[in-house]
């Protein structure tokens, strides 16, 4: 009689709650490699993220899987790729969310959530109306690629109360960026990115609590990024940390970064490629880096090797942890053979100075009898070296040598000078070289 009373119950039924929840936790942070299906071109998509899946299997496993903490801690969620619709239509992403969070549990659990990623204006609304409490406790939020609508939810940035870090995908065709919209609606922000910038209106001067400022303008050989006052958050200068722009070609006439020479909290600056202004702005500068990144890859009128070394040699620099330098001088053609020898030997030297750096990472050409000289960086704990040899390689027949030979025959002689240069460090650096095909 027991037997039959108890045989429609099905075994897993009778795993107490507490199991199941240690159970489902194993499925909460499954890496989404492993939930790709077979084959990568056979037109299937990715399979969604197993805690839907189970919620769809029954209402005990759909209350469970809704109690997990997984939710709260879930980091910068796009829902539309964990259910696997991105490739459907917004509207439709938005229909199948809002259905979703009908379950009132999982929405009370998704309230308290603080970052959020978003990949259309649909989704945007489909949360923000269905998620209790969105606007008070997010504090991170990542627009990715609105196909429309980005101007709407810029526009919207002002109902989050706590917001601190935004960081906008602005994509083709591009939309205007309202900087003093966001710098108006987002008076807490300290963390601001925006990548293929192209066209912008209004300006962060009134942004007063940035401390990382990332803009990395649309890059294409017909656009040329236009670089203005308004891009430089003059009332963060008590708190800005680091500054990063980037961009292809440019018009930079009214471009003030002299202005950032008071912002003494400034750490870390990426300007690329180099231009005049930047040389005057770290020869000038009140502040102290520690991280300063460097590409010099076309020809600027006004730039000289003098302009070069006299960055390395600022007062500010003196006490910097990580450089990043590129001279990529092979489409500078100011430059002869020789003469960019001579320049690269002159800004190593410079760069050997700076007795406080432990990360170096280079892209520019080597002459093997240089490695020896740097030993003298005795903080050095990662040297990345992406060069091209001022060398003969000396090879019997590199004719019949593919490139790959050359280079691993070359990386492993640069290495083992290497190997000589810190052989009487305590701890020897990592050494990571690669050999390109410049010069060849």
């Amino acid at each position: 009689m027991d037997n039959v009373s108890t045989g429609s119950i099905a075994y897993f039924d009778r795993i107490p709650d507490e199991l199941v929840i240690l159970i489902f936790s194993f499925l909460a942070y499954s890496m989404r490699w492993l939930r790709l299906p077979p084959g990568k071109n056979d037109g299937r998509r990715p399979l969604p993220h197993p805690l839907f899946v189970v919620r769809w299997v029954s209402r005990r496993f759909r209350t469970i899987a809704s109690d997990l903490d997984f939710w709260q801690v879930w980091e910068l969620p796009n829902i539309c790729q964990e259910l696997s619709i991105l490739d459907l239509h917004p509207l439709v992403q938005a229909r199948r969310i809002k259905n979703l969070l009908l379950d009132d549990a999982l929405a009370r659990r998704l309230h308290r959530k603080t970052a959020w990623r978003f990949s259309s204006i649909d989704v945007f609304y489909a949360i923000v109306t269905g998620v209790p409490e969105v606007f008070q406790h997010t504090n991170r939020l990542q627009f990715e690629n609105f196909a429309d609508g980005l101007g709407i939810a810029v526009g919207r940035l002002g109902m989050f109360s706590s917001l601190i870090s935004l960081n906008i995908s602005v994509p083709p065709p591009m939309e205007e960026v309202d900087l003093g919209m966001i710098a108006a609606s987002c008076p807490l922000l300290n963390f601001l990115a925006i990548q293929d910038l192209q066209d912008y209106r209004g300006s962060l001067e009134h942004a007063a609590n940035l401390r990382n400022l990332r803009i990395e303008f649309y890059q294409h050989e017909t656009f040329q990024a236009l670089l203005l006052p308004n891009l430089i958050p003059t009332r963060s200068a008590e708190t800005l940390r680091s500054f990063n722009i980037t961009f292809g070609l440019f018009d930079d006439d009214n471009f003030a970064l002299l202005a950032l020479t008071t912002f003494l909290k400034l750490k870390t600056l990426v300007i690329d490629p180099l231009i005049p202004q930047l040389c005057d702005l770290i020869r000038h500068g009140g502040f102290t880096l520690t991280n300063l990144e460097i590409e010099f890859s076309q020809p600027i009128p006004g730039l000289e090797l003098a302009d070069l070394l006299a960055i390395l040699s600022a007062p500010c620099v003196r006490f910097l942890r990580v450089l990043k330098f590129k001279l990529d001088s092979d489409r500078d053609d100011r430059l002869i053979d020789t003469d960019e020898e001579e320049w690269t030997d002159a800004i190593i030297s410079e760069m050997l100075k700076l007795q406080y750096l432990d990360c170096l990472v280079l892209m520019m050409g080597l002459r093997m009898t240089w490695c020896e000289r740097f030993g003298a960086l005795k903080n050095l704990t990662i040297l990345h070296y992406d060069y091209f040899h001022y060398d003969d390689l000396g090879l019997e027949s590199p004719i019949t040598e593919t490139f790959e030979q050359i280079a691993k025959e070359s990386q492993a002689r640069v290495g083992n000078q290497f190997d000589e240069a810190f052989a009487g460090f305590v701890s020897k650096p990592f050494v990571a070289l690669r050999m390109l095909r410049y010069h060849m």
